[in-house]
Formats: structure tokens, sequence, C-alpha cells
């Protein structure tokens, strides 16, 4: 890392009550002395232009340009020597009135007096190199920044408190202990008999391989609470697509009328069910047409519905079933699919329209005029996607990059154990868990390429 000192805004563009700007290295608490001059307390009217900065300390004065003394904003600055703040280096942050322009000129203040400014996640990047942080808590500090519910943030709150650290650490220390023990023999072959390698391949994999495919399934069965999921709506014009739309985000979000075709476009809004950040897709009724607009619309409709985890394929109660409903069930993919059964206000008998339909696919009826039934549409979604309890889960992991690493980590394990389940030379097994230590460590950032570091550090915001 090298020794230049960096500056950012901290928070969002806008206006607001407080604006923060982070200044990281060696540099930072002298630039600080430049702009900034401490309100003395014993003449009202007057600034303190020399004092010692205490660390951890907040002291209330103002940004001063250093040429023509101009007063810039009133501030409140806390400085945090190395090697105790976030990044492992002397840190400064500015507390200043939001406005852009005032952050925008205190920006270009501290820049003229020698800091960079920051790449994007520079800071993060510095606290993990330093060793503040390992790889899977700085992935964690993105999560916590994007987290649409609360699951979600509980889920990057245990993995920056080092929950997911311990664990992969935990493993990656039982293969080290048996990768000793295989070097060992390979290094004294010649004073040792070879009958003394007495490695289990069964506890082996028992006390590596099986906590590995714990945390692998734990990311199948979680990982929506992070990611979330895609849910389309579809099905013939005028079933009341939009108005369950609407049932479902409690406002006008699509616009409903008797006229079939009104919606020609897909019609997109985000929510939270039962933990679960959902995109919810509100589609063109599918039905043949000679009308170029609508055909574009309906090629969209099967588009979203292509991309979505979950299918709401809309059917009438109060008409009799048709072969357009026939072929979407057969259409669609059966697995992703929820047929709903909708308007049962309007008929006494629906039970005889979903005996009817006759088929495997979950079944739910509703009015999503009335409200009646969304709560057995949201509990059946949940269902589908099989999500874990996360009450039941100590350590998840969060996202695809750790689960293929920990994939190819089991791989390698048990590769390991065929080969002393065969008594296969001691290089092989050693190659193998060679392997298994190192796709393991960067998780960890223990062996993480640089290339793959500055890929996950830059989709991070500027100030983090």
């Amino acid at each position: 890392m090298s020794q230049n000192t960096i500056v950012a805004i901290a928070t969002p563009p806008g206006s607001g009550g407080i604006g923060i700007i982070k200044i990281s290295g060696p540099a930072a608490v002298n630039i600080l002395s430049k702009i900034f001059r401490k309100k003395d307390k014993k003449k009202a009217s007057e600034l303190s232009f020399n004092f010692f900065y205490e660390s951890h300390q907040f002291y209330y004065g103002h940004i001063i340009e250093p040429v023509s003394a101009c007063i810039i904003d009133e501030a409140l600055v806390i400085a945090m020597n190395a090697p105790f703040s976030h990044t492992g280096e002397d840190v400064v942050e500015i507390q200043t009135h939001a406005g852009q322009f005032v952050l925008m000129s205190i920006l270009k203040l501290v820049m003229s007096c020698g800091a960079e400014l920051a790449e994007p996640g520079e800071f993060t990047k510095r606290a993990f190199i330093n060793g503040k942080i390992d790889l899977t808590q700085a992935e964690a500090v993105m999560d916590i920044i994007n987290a649409k519910s609360e699951k979600s943030l509980k889920i990057a709150s245990s993995q920056i408190k080092g929950d997911l650290k311990n664990k992969i650490n935990n493993i990656y220390n039982i293969v080290q202990e048996y990768l000793i023990q295989i070097e060992a023999d390979i290094d004294f072959s010649d004073d040792t008999d070879n009958d003394l390698l007495s490695i289990d391949p069964d506890k082996l994999f028992l006390d590596a391989v099986k906590p590995v495919n714990t945390l692998i399934k734990h990311y199948e069965s979680s990982h929506i609470y992070r990611d979330g999921i895609r849910l389309s709506i579809v099905g013939r014009p005028n079933v009341g697509k939009s108005t369950l739309m609407n049932c479902l985000f409690q406002k006008e979000r699509s616009i409903v009328t008797a006229i079939p075709g009104t919606t020609r476009d897909v019609i997109s809004d985000n929510m939270v069910i039962c933990g679960i950040p959902v995109t919810i897709n509100d589609t063109a009724g599918i039905h043949v047409t000679a009308d170029p607009v609508e055909k574009i619309g309906i090629k969209k409709a099967k588009e979203s519905a292509e991309d979505s985890d979950i299918i709401l394929l809309l059917t009438d109660a109060s008409v009799t079933i048709l072969p357009e409903d026939i072929k979407f069930i057969n259409e669609f993919d059966s697995l992703k699919l929820i047929l709903i059964v909708n308007k049962i206000d309007l008929v006494n008998n629906y039970e005889n329209k979903i005996k009817e339909i006759s088929t495997d696919i979950p079944c739910i009826p509703i009015s999503a005029k009335l409200n009646i039934g969304i709560a057995d549409l949201k509990k059946e979604i949940v269902r589908q996607l099989n999500c874990a309890s996360d009450n039941n889960i100590s350590v998840i992991v969060p996202n695809i990059r750790q689960k293929k690493l920990l994939e190819k980590a089991a791989a390698s394990i048990t590769s390991a154990c065929r080969a002393l389940t065969d008594k296969y030379p001691s290089e092989l097994v050693s190659i193998d868990l060679h392997e298994a230590c190192n796709f393991l460590g960067e998780i960890l950032g223990i062996t993480t390429k640089v290339d793959i570091l500055d890929g996950i550090f830059k989709n991070f915001c500027i100030g983090k």
C-alpha cells in the first residue's frame, strides 16, 4: 500500500443536516491542522490556531481557507491516530452541513493540501490490507449498505462481527493440521515407516468436508435474504394482474381499468415479503393480437416470466377455464409457477374452478380487489423458495464468490479423502489439501489475487 493520503465524501449527494468527509493516511492530521480552527471557549469570538489534537476526541470549530482565512463552514472534527482507527492509519473525519457545494469546497480544499481522491472502496481496502478486518468482513460492509430487509441486515451484521470469518478460519486451520501431518510424512519418509501415517479419511471428511457442505447448504437456502428474488405476474388480459400489484403494494402502482390491455409495458416495484426483498413485475396481458404495440408488451411479459424466480399465473374465477390458461401452465416452468384463481368474490363455487384446472402446481384462491387470500399467497411464495429459518442458522455464506470457493475446497478435500482411502502417494494428498487451503484462504483474503481484490473493492461506493 502506498503512503499517500486519501480523502472522500462519505455521505450521499443531496442537502441534509450532516455531511462527512473522511481523510486517511500519514498526512491526515497535518492537513486538518491547516484547514481547521478550534473555537476558543474563553473568547467565543476568537479561533485558536494552534492546539494539540487528542486522538478520538471531537473538536468544534470552523473549516477555513488557509490563504484568505475565509470561513467555509462550522464543523465537528475528530482525529483517530494509527493504528487505532478503522483503516489502521491516521484518520480524520470532518462533519459539516450536508450541502453539496459546501462538501465539494472542503473536498477540494483538502486535496489542495496534498490528499488524493479515494478510489471506490479504498478506505475498506486499507482496513483489509492493514489487518483490521478480513475479506469476509470487508464484503459485509457493502452488504450492510445495500441491505434491503431486516434479515439481510442481520446476516451482514453477523458477517462483519466475524462469525463467518471464524467458521472459515476454523476449517482452514483443520485442513492445515492435516496438511502438516502429510508433509511431515513426505519430508521424513526415509526415516519413518509409511504405515505410521495414520490419517483416517472418514475423520478428515467429517472434520472438514461436512462443515463446508453445511455452509454451502445454508447459502442455497438463505442467500435470497441478501440478493432478493424476481417475481412476475402474468396471465390473460383483464384477469386482475394490475389489481393484484396494487393490492400487494397497498397503493395505485398500476393503472386499473375495465378495458383489456391497459398495461402495455412491464411495471416494476420493490417490497419485502416475510423478510425477503422482492422485485415484482406487472406485465401486459398475454393473448393473440395484431396490434404491434401489444405484441411488444407480450414479448416483454414472457421475457420477464423467464427471468423470474417465481411466476404468479392469474386466472379469472368468474369465467370458464380457457385453453390459453392451460397453455400457460404447460408453457411456463412449473417448478416456479403459482396458479392464482382471482375474483373469487364474484362466484360462489370457485372450488370447482380449481378442480377444473386439475394440476399439481400450487393453486391459491384470492380476491385482489377485496384483499382476500393475499396472506396465503405470501406464505406460498416463501414456501416455494424453501427459505431456511435464520433462527436455526448461526453462520450464513452471503455471496456466490464465497459459495463457489467453498465448493472447490470441498471437492479438493474429498479428493484427498479418496486418495487416502485408495493408498495413493502422500504427495497427491498434499496437492489436494494445498488446493483446499488456497480456496479457503481466498474467502478470507489470505491467498486472494490482487486483480480479484480490485474487482471486489471497485464495486464499493467512494467514501467506504
